[in-house]
């Protein structure tokens, strides 16, 4: 019975190699001789002490390299297996100029997702160079077995996920996304398995992973700053003007000048004014409070809406922030 064939190498290639790996990272080490020769360790040393090459504390150095690798493992695991600090405020520098979309509950993958106006918000937010995007959840329709809704996807979970990466893609390269929220449908994902799918999509595109609910303070242009509070919601509300007063009660989760709020599927936004003490000028100041519904991409003939006789929700779309630079300003407008 034959063993595995014995791999012997030449000096002369050995040689080259340790030059060559000199020649790119500045020193030789045995994992990047390996690499080039395509041995392995055990088959290196004996090769070496057999062509009688050397190369001095290698293995000392091959020892720090493989330390260096595993650092990380100190920034992943905290000594005292406490969960990391998370910090409720995202803070954010605009130019003047500047602009947020609050971009959510696409539902890609539902086969009532109106793909021709989700083309259109995304080509509108890739040619936009000063738009940068909050993503407010359901970005995938993420139906699992037991969930409603199951067989009116039309794309399984895995094309569901690699492609909207894909089409958030280009904003991420050009970092214009600002976050990302998971909503309800990619949350089942994790109550099944313990799995945060909005996790990973933050980790691939390399962005904030917003959790449930995230504070905003956005110095704009260096000459004001703006507060918002995000996030994707929970509420049964039927009609635009109940959709509003569930997000308006996020004024009671914290103090803002600009509340948002998804899910619903609502376009839409309402404004109040306070009166606030001015200190400085010992008089008052006038504050308006915006309430705000995120929309949605989905078509409302033959969907699960229509099946529970909801009401129609108002034009598909996206609201878009604009802040004013000489005044404290916000305006909405959709797109």
């Amino acid at each position: 019975m034959k063993g595995r064939k014995v791999i012997k190498l030449d000096k002369e290639d050995v040689l080259d190699a340790i030059e060559e790996t000199k020649s790119k990272h500045g020193k030789v080490l045995k994992t990047l001789l390996c690499d080039e020769l395509g041995v392995s360790f055990p088959t290196l040393d004996r090769e070496m002490e057999r062509l009688g090459i050397s190369i001095g504390k290698s293995d000392n150095e091959s020892a720090e390299i493989i330390e260096e690798d595993y650092n990380w493992i100190d920034d992943l695991l905290s000594i005292d297996g406490k969960k990391d600090d998370i910090n409720m405020v995202v803070c954010s520098d605009l130019k003047n100029g500047d602009r947020i979309k609050l971009f959510g509950d696409v539902h890609w993958g539902n086969h009532n997702c109106n793909v021709k106006r989700l083309k259109k918000s995304l080509k509108q937010s890739y040619n936009d160079k000063r738009q940068k995007v909050i993503c407010m959840g359901d970005l995938i329709e993420s139906a699992i077995i037991g969930s409603p809704g199951l067989f009116d996807q039309d794309k399984f979970l895995d094309s569901q996920f690699y492609e909207i990466i894909k089409m958030l893609k280009p904003l991420a390269k050009e970092e214009r996304i600002l976050g990302i929220h998971p909503g309800n449908h990619e949350f089942r994902v994790r109550k099944v398995s313990g799995f945060s799918i909005t996790k990973f999509m933050c980790e691939v595109l390399n962005t904030e992973y917003l959790g449930a609910g995230r504070m905003h303070l956005i110095n704009y242009g260096g000459k004001q700053d703006y507060e918002l509070y995000t996030t994707h919601g929970a509420s049964g509300a039927r009609y635009t003007h109940t959709k509003l007063n569930a997000c308006e009660k996020l004024s009671e989760v914290c103090e803002v000048e600009l509340y948002a709020m998804g899910h619903s599927h609502g376009l839409g936004d309402r404004r109040k004014t306070i009166y606030k003490i001015d200190k400085q000028n010992k008089n008052h100041i006038i504050k308006t409070i915006h309430f705000v519904l995120t929309g949605a991409y989905l078509e409302y003939l033959d969907s699960y809406a229509q099946f529970k006789s909801l009401p129609p929700s108002c034009e598909l779309g996206s609201p878009l922030i604009k802040f004013k630079y000489d005044e404290h300003k916000i305006d909405i407008n959709y797109v």
